[in-house]
């Protein structure tokens, strides 16, 4: 049937610049007139069937209501999708996907797996749209880890995302999304947003005793930045210096502590994500550079 339209179409407007052309008459004139007409209504009608179903496409689109596994092409490349919940309980419900949903990446520290490193506070971030968790670069025995440049680290990241948006398409929003990192995974964040400009607008660091560039930061896209850590972690110095140099800098920082713990995440974690995510997201959106 598209196709059949589309025939018309050209048969139209042909119509309409034959009937137009000199040395005819007012008939003719007459009937290039309702052509073009006609063949403005048809290119309309063409515009509104390609519109919905664009807009069929994504009411249809079924989100898991389970966190799901995604194998990536390479090696030791896992990472655990968690659905939106009010995708979730649409699913359960029958419903379909109808929006795009914001992404929280989550990653895990040294000699991790994504699962222990998001399954216990994923409703804070599911209440916003997907918790994603990839694993690191390299295996580290039956676990993940985190090795090699900024840019190594990004690329393994790019096709996780890749695969995340591959599997669920327009449920997967395309605005900058959020960036947290525990220990080594704070760093290899830090490295990330370096590297990959625009891709993050806001950024949350644990437990990891290191001073990023704000300019760098605001340069990549960053408007705001929360450093946390337990009350006993090491870290906890540096990540208070770090809150400071980035407020002095203009970029908008805070530090949270995670209570009386050391370098761990705490078991109240959805409370102070929960806070944290709506913080760091807040901030109105500007462009990276």
């Amino acid at each position: 049937m598209r196709i059949v339209r589309s025939w018309w179409l050209v048969v139209l407007v042909a119509l309409a610049v034959l009937s137009s052309s000199s040395g005819l008459g007012a008939r003719s004139r007459s009937v290039a007139a309702c052509a073009a007409q006609l063949a403005a209504v048809a290119e309309a009608a063409a515009h509104a069937e390609a519109l919905a179903t664009k807009t069929s496409a994504t009411k249809t689109l079924a989100l898991p209501t389970e966190p799901t596994r995604l194998v990536l092409p390479e090696e030791a490349g896992i990472a655990i999708a968690y659905p939106p919940l009010a995708a979730a309980a649409g699913a359960a419900a029958g419903a379909a996907a109808p929006v795009a949903f914001g992404v929280v990446t989550m990653l895990h520290g040294m000699c991790g797996q994504p699962e222990n490193a998001c399954g216990f506070w994923q409703e804070a971030a599911t209440e916003r749209g997907w918790l994603f968790c990839p694993g690191g670069n390299v295996r580290c025995g039956g676990n993940h880890d985190w090795r090699g440049s900024g840019e190594e680290k990004a690329q393994h990241l790019d096709l996780a995302e890749q695969e995340l948006r591959q599997r669920f398409g327009a449920a997967v929003a395309e605005e900058p999304g959020l960036l947290v990192g525990f220990s080594r995974g704070a760093f290899v964040a830090r490295d990330v947003v370096y590297a990959r400009p625009g891709r993050y607008r806001g950024v949350v660091f644990i437990g990891a005793a290191m001073v990023p560039d704000p300019e760098q930061l605001k340069r990549s896209g960053i408007e705001r930045v929360i450093f946390a850590s337990g009350d006993y972690d090491g870290a906890r110095p540096t990540m208070i210096k770090a809150t400071a140099v980035a407020i002095r800098a203009g970029l908008e920082a805070r530090f949270v502590s995670l209570g009386p713990i050391w370098h761990q995440l705490p078991r109240d974690m959805d409370r102070v994500m929960r806070d944290a995510l709506a913080w760091v997201s807040a901030a109105p959106h500007r462009a990276a550079g």
